[in-house]
C-alpha cells in the first residue's frame, strides 16, 4: 500500500558544487588573471566550498530495528525506527518514524496478547540502505485467503531529509504507473492458460524501493478473475509482482527454499540490521536468534493433556500443544470460598491424532505462580477471544467461564451490562459495526477505508470513515438475544482532512453464546435504550407504538414489516380503495383478524407474513384481551392504570380534532378517548385508548405521518 500521494517537499533546482562550477568558468578566459581577481576568485571558491560542505552533508541518522517478534503462531513483525547519531531527529526521519508507527499499530494486539490470536500475520522487512537512500519494503500479511499477500514501501532520502514519493520515484524511472500497470496486465495475461476464459484487470502500483545501482524496482498488485464480468466460474487470486527495468516477475508467496522468487528483494541488496532478519533464516527453514516465542510447555500442563488423551484411549504424545489463550485480569469474577487468589487461567490447545483424522481441545487451567489447577475441557469452535479480561463479553470468555462454573469456581455469570460498562468494544462487536458502516458506503465506493481510531490504516483516501469512539450506553432484552446500544463518534476524510460527524446510536445484537451479530440499526442519540433497541430492533416508528400478543416474542407496531405474533390465525386481505396505490407494486391493504386489523402498505404479490421486508404497517387496531401494548395496557385495563402508566405523554383532546382515526371500526369507538404521543401536536406514532365503564375497550395505533 502506498503512502498518501502528497509531495513531501519542494524539490531543490541545483547545488552549490553547480554554483562553484559556474563561477569557475567566469574565469577560464583570463589567462594572467590580475592579483586582485584571483584573490576575489580563491575567495569566492572558497566560499562556495564551505556552501557545498553544508548543503551536501546528509542528516546523521541511522537505522535500527524497533520491533522484532516471532512466535510458534506463525506471527511476524519487523519494524525498524531511525535514530539519530547525535541531537534531535530530523524531521524527515520523524515523519518516517510517524508512518512506521502507523504500520505497527496494525500489529499491536499481537504484540500486547499474541496467545489470543489466529496466527498467520506477517510483517516482514526487506531493507536496502545505500549511500543515498533507505528504502524499506514490507511483505503484510499472509496468502490463503485468494491473494499472495500485499506490500507496503517507504523510502528516506537521507541527503534532503525526506520521503521520497512515488511520483518521484515514477520520473528517476522515467516511467508511468499507466505504463506499469499496463505492463504487468500484459504479462500476466501471457501466463495464462486453462479450462476457465481469464484476464488480468484492475492491476495497480502498491509501493517501491530504490537500488543501490540508482535505479527503482516497483511493486504491483493485479487481479486474475474471469474475463466475463457475467459469469462467476474461477475464484478471483490477487497476484503480487515485482517491475525491474521492464521485466516482471511474480512473488511466489508459497516459496519454502531459497531461490530467486523466495524474496520480494534480492538477497545481495539487503541490508543486516542487529539480529538476523525473517530473510535471513526463513525461506530456509531456519529459526529466529533465541527461538520463537510461546513455544514451552510447563510440565504440569504436558502431564495433564497426556491424562487427558489417555482417558480418550490414547497413548501417543500429541501432534500440538500450545498456549492458547491468557487472562492475566481476573477482576468481575465472584469467585466461590476458597477459589480466589489466583495470578491467571490459561488455556491450552491440544490437538492429536485419531482413525479419522485429527482432533483438538482445549484443556483450562487456574495458575498460581508455577502451580497449574486443570479444571476441564472446552470445544474449540473459532470464536473471538477477548483478551482484555476474563470477565469480558466474548464466546470464548464464556466458555472458560462456564468450565470454572461446573467446577464449582465460581459462583455464577457476571453481569451483561457490568462486562460491557467502561470495557472496550469487544471485537466481535467492533467487526459487526465495521462490516455495517462498510456495506453502507455502496458497490461504488468499496476499497475505501473504514477503521478505527486506534487501528488506522497505512494510507487514507477521501470519503474514509474513521470511528472516533463507541461508547456502551446499555441494553435490552430481545427474543433469544439482547439489543446493546452504542454511542458512536464518526469522522470523516475529505479535501485533506477529517470532519465530525453527527453522533448516532446504533444497535447490535448481543447472542446468547455472548457472540454480537448484526447491526440491527442506527438512530440519533437517545437516552430511552428499551425504546432504541425496539424501534431499530423491530423497525418501529415508536417502540411504545406496538401490540405485543400474550406468549409471542415479536411485536406488530407502526412502521415494522411483520406480523408474525398473529401468524397462526386465519386472516383476510382486502384492497383499499379510498387510498391511492403507491409505486413500485405496493398497495394498501387491510389485514383482518378476529378482534384484530392491520392496514399495510403491501407487495401485491405477498402472500405470507413471513416476508416482512415487503410491507409496512401503517395502522392497528385490536379488541382482543391477548394484546397489549409495550407498557402493558391491554383490553380490560382501567382509566387509572392507563394514566399512571403513560402520564404527560396521554391527552383527553380530540386527536386530530376527530379526524384522525378513520381506521378504528365504528362498533368499538366511543366517545371517550385518551390518546398517547411522544409530541403535543399528535404528529407520529399515537395510541387511541377507548373506554367503556373507564375499561379499556379498544385499542387503536395510528400513524399521521403515514
Amino acid at each position: 500500500m502506498n503512502l498518501p500521494k502528497t509531495p513531501f517537499s519542494t524539490r531543490m533546482s541545483g547545488s552549490a558544487k553547480e554554483t562553484e562550477r559556474r563561477i569557475r568558468a567566469l574565469f577560464t578566459a583570463h589567462r594572467r588573471p590580475a592579483l586582485a581577481l584571483m584573490l576575489l576568485s580563491a575567495g569566492l571558491i572558497g566560499m562556495c566550498g564551505a556552501l557545498v560542505s553544508c548543503q551536501s552533508k546528509a542528516p546523521t541518522v541511522g537505522l535500527t530495528m524497533d520491533t522484532q517478534y516471532y512466535d510458534a503462531l506463525d506471527n511476524y513483525v519487523e519494524i525498524p525506527a531511525f535514530t539519530p547519531s547525535s541531537g534531535a531527529l530530523s524531521s524527515g526521519a520523524q515523519a518516517a518514524n510517524e508512518a512506521l508507527a502507523v504500520l505497527k499499530s496494525q500489529y499491536q494486539a499481537i504484540l500486547s496478547a499474541p496467545y489470543n490470536q489466529v496466527g498467520g500475520n506477517h510483517c516482514i522487512l526487506y531493507p536496502t540502505v545505500s549511500e543515498r537512500y533507505d528504502s524499506l519494503v514490507f511483505y503484510l500479511d499472509s496468502s490463503g485467503s485468494g491473494n499472495d499477500g500485499s506490500v507496503y514501501t517507504l523510502t528516506y532520502d537521507r541527503q534532503t531529509d525526506q520521503l521520497v514519493t512515488l511520483d518521484e520515484a515514477l520520473t528517476l524511472a522515467k516511467t508511468t504507473e499507466a505504463e506499469l500497470c499496463g505492463g504487468v496486465e500484459t504479462y500476466l495475461n501471457s501466463t495464462l492458460d486453462g479450462e476457465y476464459a481469464l484476464s488480468a484487470q484492475d492491476a495497480a502500483v502498491a509501493g517501491f524501493r530504490l537500488r543501490k545501482d540508482g535505479g527503482a524496482d516497483f511493486y504491483l498488485t493485479c487481479l486474475v478473475d474471469d474475463a466475463d464480468s457475467t459469469v462467476d466460474r474461477f475464484d478471483g487470486w490477487q497476484h503480487l509482482l515485482v517491475c525491474s527495468d521492464g521485466t516482471y516477475t511474480h512473488y511466489n508467496c508459497h516459496a519454502s527454499s531459497m531461490d530467486p522468487n523466495a524474496l520480494l528483494v534480492p538477497a545481495e541488496e539487503l541490508t543486516a540490521l542487529g539480529a538476523p532478519l525473517w530473510y535471513q533464516w526463513g525461506p530456509a527453514g531456519g529459526e529466529p536468534e533465541g527461538g520463537f516465542t510461546l513455544t514451552h510447555i510447563p510440565e504440569p500442563v504436558e502431564q495433564q493433556a497426556q491424562t487427558y488423551l489417555s482417558e480418550q484411549g490414547y497413548q501417543a504424545p500429541p501432534d500440538h500443544l500450545r498456549l492458547y489463550a491468557a487472562f492475566s485480569d481476573l477482576s468481575g469474577l465472584s469467585w466461590a470460598e476458597g477459589w480466589d487468589g489466583y495470578d491467571a487461567v490459561e488455556t491450552y490447545q491440544l490437538m492429536y491424532t485419531v482413525p479419522d483424522g485429527t482432533a483438538a481441545v482445549h484443556l483450562v487451567f487456574l495458575r498460581k505462580g508455577e502451580d497449574y489447577t486443570y479444571l476441564g475441557p472446552l470445544s474449540t469452535e473459532a470464536y473471538f477471544v477477548e483478551p482484555t479480561r476474563l470477565a469480558a463479553v466474548g464466546p470464548y470468555n464464556c466458555q472458560v467461564r462456564n468450565v470454572l462454573l461446573d467446577a464449582e469456581a465460581l459462583t455464577d455469570q457476571p453481569d451483561t451490562a457490568a462486562m460491557l460498562q467502561d470495557a472496550p468494544m469487544p471485537q466481535s462487536a467492533r467487526m459487526s459495526l465495521l462490516t455495517f458502516y462498510y456495506d453502507q458506503q455502496g458497490a461504488g465506493n468499496w476499497g475505501t477505508p473504514v477503521f478505527f481510531a486506534d487501528t488506522p490504516p497505512l494510507s487514507v483516501s477521501d470519503g474514509a470513515l474513521r470511528i472516533d469512539s463507541a461508547e456502551f450506553a446499555g441494553l435490552s432484552s430481545l427474543y433469544e438475544a439482547q439489543g446493546v446500544v452504542y454511542t458512536i463518534q464518526k469522522s470523516r476524510y475529505e479535501n485533506g482532512s477529517w470532519t465530525a460527524l453527527e453522533p448516532t446510536q446504533v444497535v447490535l445484537q448481543l447472542q446468547m453464546d455472548e457472540n454480537f451479530g448484526d447491526v440491527l440499526g442506527e438512530d440519533v442519540p437517545s437516552e430511552d435504550t428499551p425504546n432504541t433497541v425496539l424501534e431499530q430492533t423491530y423497525h418501529l416508528v415508536d417502540g411504545d407504538a406496538a401490540l405485543w400478543r400474550l406468549g409471542y416474542p415479536i411485536p406488530a407496531g407502526l412502521g415494522s414489516g411483520g406480523i408474525s405474533c398473529m401468524g397462526d390465525l386465519p386472516y383476510g386481505r382486502i384492497p383499499v380503495e379510498d387510498r391511492a396505490p403507491t409505486s413500485g407494486g405496493h398497495s394498501w391493504y387491510r389485514m383482518e383478524w378476529d378482534g384484530f386489523a392491520a392496514l399495510c402498505n403491501m407487495s401485491d404479490e405477498t402472500l405470507s407474513l413471513d416476508e416482512i421486508d415487503t410491507y409496512s404497517i401503517v395502522a392497528l387496531t385490536t379488541t382482543r384481551t391477548d394484546m397489549a401494548t409495550t407498557r402493558g395496557i391491554g383490553i380490560g385495563s382501567t382509566r387509572s392504570e392507563v394514566q399512571r402508566v403513560y402520564g404527560e405523554q396521554l391527552y383527553n383532546t380530540p386527536y386530530w380534532n376527530g379526524t384522525g382515526d378513520n381506521f378504528t371500526p365504528e362498533s368499538n369507538k366511543t366517545d371517550d378517548c385518551l390518546w398517547y404521543c411522544q409530541r403535543t401536536d399528535g404528529w407520529g406514532a399515537a395510541i387511541l385508548f377507548y373506554f367503556e365503564n373507564d375499561l379499556v375497550r379498544c385499542i387503536t395505533l395510528l400513524n399521521h405521518n403515514a
